[in-house]
């Protein structure tokens, strides 16, 4: 019984806590528009590095706050905390 929710903390923290460690951000709604900000750099700049993605993807990111995410995913999922709406479309964007 101990292992099932050893196993299950664990999934929870991951769920939460690698989109937040990958990211350099302190939550994860935060974590979920840096990475749209930068996969928008990358649709613009056409690819993955270069000046003009470091350019677009640094002042995204400095920029950002979450709170935008957050605001969006409270309005298309009421019933669901917005962290949880954010991981869960962060990991939909990875994977």
């Amino acid at each position: 019984m101990k292992a099932v929710i050893a196993a299950g903390v664990a999934a929870i923290l991951l769920f939460f806590g690698v989109p937040m460690m990958s990211g350099g951000t302190v939550n994860v709604c935060q974590a979920y528009a840096a990475h749209s900000v930068n996969q928008a750099a990358s649709q613009i700049a056409g690819g993955n590095n270069g000046l003009i993605h470091d350019a677009i993807s640094s002042l995204g990111k400095s920029t950002t706050s979450g709170d935008v995410a957050t605001q969006m995913m409270a309005q298309q999922h009421p019933n669901v905390p917005a962290p949880v709406s954010c991981a869960y479309y962060y990991w939909k964007a990875v994977l």
